[in-house]
């Protein structure tokens, strides 16, 4: 804990309060164990409301059994064997989970609306053995993926009698895409009726539980591996930050669930509190997670800032959620127009937090507390949060309000990627080196300058430029591409593509947009395509990004 910046709090009540924490936590023995002891308290109370339909803890645990053992015996899934969960946040999804790290797996969740290209990549890297899907999916499994068992699901199952049937209606066309040569294969509803099983016991400090699948602070598409441990220890941090009530706790969710952030809020924050998550069936569906957020008395709805935006534009009817503390929202792209105008439709306080798929998800967040919060931050560093920030130049802690690059550790930091290839230059004597510029105050609260990070925000995901950038360039005549973000001001991005061909060789606008259609989902796929004889370059041959979202952004 030597590198604990004081900033108005000692270092020995950073260490206190992180003491405090581990000792809330001592009587988990495995991430399984939350669910399993929550059960006993709030046996008829939900743990997920999907689209209006309560799925109780009872329910949930019982299918968490079932699953658990199917896995281990039809699909011959053992201790540190990897399961992809392509599903978004749906009962199927907590269920697969919890039914993963009760039997020593490694769940690794993921975007259910990739492609089939996309698939085959993930699959590559991290090393899966077996895949929960939509049945729907468009995924092609070869012989050689290394996918041995796959478990299709139909998401209509969990919905109200009427949802579910328009649903099926409109999917009875579609066909699954899959290629289950020589793959196991079972549908979700066969696994919820085997008998328990015993749980696999596991470190959890040491074990490996979930891998996010997710770009990485230097931009690369990276497998980013977390310990239950790492996991508990961030959500106790917003435990302690958030005004969590006694009985109850209800948080409704339209943040991706793939992403580390939305599933410390989507699913570990209400299943350690025994508390509910709320969302629709949809993706993006703001207004029936506001019409939700309002029925059922909601807590927190937590989105990205384009739902926070639309919400505000679009009035959804939040105002009956009586019981509403605030809106969670990640920093990035948050601007004042946003902020303010939903707190004034709602008067409801939007609570923005930073936070880094290197750092189990959200490292700093807005105090629930009014009198606390400061306007233009990102908040306190949640308990047990290692944080300083350095001069550019000299790499030495600068002073409160002097700007800096951004550094973070913890028990809750990562403890690897996968590949390992290429990220030692992440870290900094032990911490991680977010490359984002920004400078705290007196009280401690983070401000952020400028988000450096090699990210885009598109139809409110966070996707890779490198990996549309390294998908351009094996497309025929192209040399070399440059893939930007153009803030909409609306908290989102348009993702604009700059390619250089080959010499001698013409490509168009046309044949891009094509090849990225045909294998980039749709977040991925750039709004808008420029061919330039040269991309600008620095004396040391890398391409400068800035001067091209600068000449964007003059052109306004």
């Amino acid at each position: 804990m030597d590198q604990v910046k004081e900033t108005g709090t000692s270092v020995t009540m950073v260490e206190r309060t992180l003491d405090e924490s581990a000792g809330w936590m001592e009587g988990i023995e495995s991430l399984y164990s939350i669910l399993r002891q929550a059960e006993g308290a709030v046996t008829s109370y939900p743990l997920i409301i999907y689209h209006g339909k309560h799925v109780t803890y009872h329910t949930v645990l019982s299918m968490v059994d079932s699953m658990a053992e199917t896995l281990r015996t039809k699909f011959s899934v053992q201790k540190g064997d990897r399961i992809g969960i392509a599903l978004p946040l749906s009962p199927q999804f907590i269920i697969s989970f919890f039914a993963a790290v009760k039997i020593g797996a490694v769940a690794v969740p993921m975007d259910h609306m990739l492609t089939t290209w996309e698939m085959e990549t993930v699959v590559k890297f991290t090393g899966m053995k077996v895949l929960v899907a939509v049945y729907t999916a468009d995924v092609a499994l070869r012989p050689d993926s290394g996918i041995s068992g796959i478990v299709l699901t139909r998401l209509q199952e969990f919905l109200p009698f009427e949802k579910a049937v328009s649903v099926t209606a409109g999917q009875i066309a579609k066909t699954t895409k899959l290629n289950r040569s020589g793959v196991k294969s079972a549908w979700f509803s066969q696994m919820i009726f085997e008998p328990k099983g015993e749980e696999e016991k596991v470190d959890l400090r040491k074990d490996p539980a979930v891998i996010f699948v997710f770009p990485s602070i230097d931009g690369d598409l990276r497998g980013i591996t977390y310990t239950g441990w790492n996991l508990l220890i961030s959500v106790a941090g917003m435990r302690e930050n958030m005004l969590i009530p006694k009985k109850r706790f209800r948080i409704a969710s339209s943040t991706p669930v793939f992403s580390p952030s939305g599933f410390q809020l989507s699913v570990m924050l209400p299943a350690v509190l025994g508390g509910t998550v709320l969302c629709a069936y949809e993706r993006n569906d703001y207004e029936r997670i506001g019409r939700l957020c309002s029925l059922f008395d909601c807590d927190y709805v937590c989105g990205m800032p384009n739902d926070i935006f639309r919400m505000a534009d679009e009035k959804v009817p939040l105002q009956g959620a009586r019981s509403l503390k605030g809106a969670l929202a990640p920093a990035y792209l948050m601007n004042a127009a946003i902020r303010d105008q939903f707190e004034k439709t709602f008067n409801v306080p939007v609570l923005e937090y930073y936070d880094l798929a290197e750092m189990s998800g959200i490292t700093h967040m807005q105090p629930a507390d009014r009198n606390l919060r400061k306007t233009g931050s990102v908040g306190r560093p949640l308990s047990g949060v290692i944080w300083k920030i350095v001069d550019e130049s000299t790499g030495k802690e600068a002073e409160p309000g002097k700007s800096g690059i951004l550094l973070l550790g913890g028990e809750q930091s990562t403890r690897g990627y996968i590949p390992p290839e290429g990220t030692e230059e992440n870290f900094t004597d032990g911490l991680l080196r977010t490359g984002d510029l920004g400078y705290s105050d007196e009280e401690g609260f983070l401000y952020i300058r400028d988000f450096r990070r090699e990210f885009l925000v598109s139809h409110d995901v966070i996707v890779s430029a490198r990996e549309i950038e390294n998908f351009l360039r094996q497309v025929e005549g192209v040399a070399d591409a440059a893939v930007i973000g153009v803030d909409t001001g609306k908290g989102d991005q348009n993702i604009i593509a700059v390619v250089e061909p080959l010499k001698g060789m013409k490509v168009s606008v046309e044949s891009l947009s094509e090849a990225c259609s045909s294998r980039l989902s749709l977040e991925k796929v750039p709004a808008e395509f420029e061919i330039r004889d040269e991309l600008p370059r620095s004396m040391a041959g890398k391409v400068l990004k800035r001067i091209l979202i600068e000449e964007r952004m003059n052109k306004k």
